[in-house]
């Protein structure tokens, strides 16, 4: 087991261009020992080298440097890994620094800073991110709902995957038990619709819908008919008019509406 836990390691490590994996305000040069700290059985380790990749990459969160690219076959592999222990964290990781990949170019910048630094985003990072997005897509069907919710943020980043993740997301919506969950999807189409153009209409047109409050009908005394309130029990209802309008808004921020 070991052996061929070194063996997926090492495959890894020789996909990554060591030589650009530089601490982005010391200039230390990074390597493969992260790799093991990451795989690490100490949970503290573990999250430690999540931190120090998410420091890599992205600095303090305002733009995407030239390491990020070469990190992302290891945070995706780290992240479908069982053996991982911090595999939450990874996702959120490559959310973060896919946010910022997203807004970097378009951020505003202060007025004392304005002419002296704008944020920045490494020109490999976006063909990177859009390559690597198809290896996060079994995570939507984990029996862990945290990595399934941390697989939608991460996801509803990937514009190049727009239209083929909107009715993914639908689909999920309906059977999805979890209200979190189903307030992170329903945010998620919003985020898809921003990007999608064969799927805009259908996402649009379903975050509307869901402005609405589904009616559970009324409860049914449990003592004198079980069957019909664990029948109305288990059905599935959210509310998710809140996230609905926030992800309209998202969605039509340049559409008045």
């Amino acid at each position: 087991m070991e052996r061929t836990k070194a063996q997926r390691l090492a495959r890894l490590a020789a996909q990554v261009d060591w030589s650009k994996v530089i601490d982005p305000y010391t200039g230390e040069r990074l390597g493969p020992e992260l790799l093991t700290g990451l795989w690490a059985a100490d949970r503290l380790t573990a999250g430690r080298t999540c931190e120090i990749l998410h420091y890599t990459a992205n600095g303090d969160g305002s733009s995407v440097g030239i390491p990020a690219a070469e990190i992302l076959p290891i945070l995706v592999g780290a992240a479908r890994d069982p053996d991982v222990t911090v595999r939450f964290d990874i996702l959120r990781t490559i959310t973060d620094i896919a946010d910022t990949g997203n807004t970097a170019p378009t951020a505003k910048v202060a007025p004392i800073l304005e002419g002296r630094w704008r944020p920045t985003v490494d020109p490999a990072w976006p063909p990177a991110w859009e390559r690597a997005a198809d290896g996060l897509l079994p995570l939507l069907d984990d029996d862990d709902s945290l990595l399934r919710i941390a697989a939608v943020d991460a996801l509803a980043q990937s514009a190049a995957h727009a239209d083929s993740l909107i009715p993914r997301f639908l689909t999920l919506f309906v059977n999805e038990p979890d209200l979190w969950l189903a307030e992170r999807l329903v945010r998620g189409v919003g985020e898809l619709a921003r990007h999608a153009t064969q799927r805009r209409e259908e996402a649009l047109a379903w975050l509307r819908l869901r402005l609405t409050v589904v009616e559970t009908g009324a409860e049914p005394d449990l003592e004198e008919d079980p069957d019909a309130w664990f029948a109305w029990f288990e059905e599935i209802h959210h509310d998710v008019r809140l996230p609905a309008a926030e992800a309209l808004s998202r969605a039509l921020a340049q559409w008045p509406e």
